[in-house]
């Protein structure tokens, strides 16, 4: 059963409402120049929920979403996808997003996925797009893991490739130390 529920009071002016099934939670959200202080929204948010077993799908699509501020506005189209394993805990997020700059230009993240846990680490990929520089691919050779009292990684290595074959790879050696080679040629650095 939907229900449509006005959200105004979120917004100094404008309008913001749900339209939200209450046994899936699936529905979207509306802003029509819904004022946040200064920051003016427009567009809406689509949001589905499903399972299968013992695994649970979100998917959160923004579609010509608009955030607008001092004369500027951004406009995103983003869908995001986010994967639970409610009996192992494994969970996974992918997003493909498209912005329009202030500039006039379309910037794009492609194929982006976050996945792990903190037992076995973390694994990322994803390809991003400028339209005057090319792609950026980021992948990680070896799960991250963050084990250190403070927060930091000690173990795993993320790569970054550019649209000419140019790549930087960050190891982590341990909590003290990471290791940055680009092109092959090496330094190690202390945190």
């Amino acid at each position: 059963m939907a229900a449509l529920v006005d959200m105004s009071e979120v917004c100094v002016t404008g309008s913001a409402s749900t339209d939200i099934n209450e046994n899936t939670g699936n529905g979207v959200i509306t802003y029509n120049s819904c004022d946040f202080g200064g920051v003016f929204v427009n567009g809406t948010v689509t949001l589905t929920t499903t399972n299968s077993g013992d695994v649970w799908t979100t998917t959160i699509v923004y579609n010509n979403f608009t955030v607008s501020a001092g004369g500027i506005t951004e406009t995103l189209d983003l869908t995001t996808v986010c994967t639970s394993n409610i009996n192992t805990g494994a969970s996974s997020c992918t997003y493909d997003s498209k912005t329009l700059g202030i500039d006039g230009r379309t910037y794009s993240v492609s194929g982006a996925s976050v996945s792990g846990n903190s037992f076995n680490g973390y694994t990322v990929s994803a390809t991003v797009t400028d339209p005057d520089y090319g792609t950026l691919s980021i992948t990680t050779n070896s799960a991250i893991t963050f084990n250190c009292s403070n927060g930091q990684p000690d173990s795993g290595e993320i790569q970054f490739t550019d649209g000419s074959g140019n790549t930087v790879v960050v190891t982590f050696n341990s909590c003290t130390s990471f290791t940055v080679s680009y092109n092959g040629s090496s330094t190690m650095y202390s945190w």
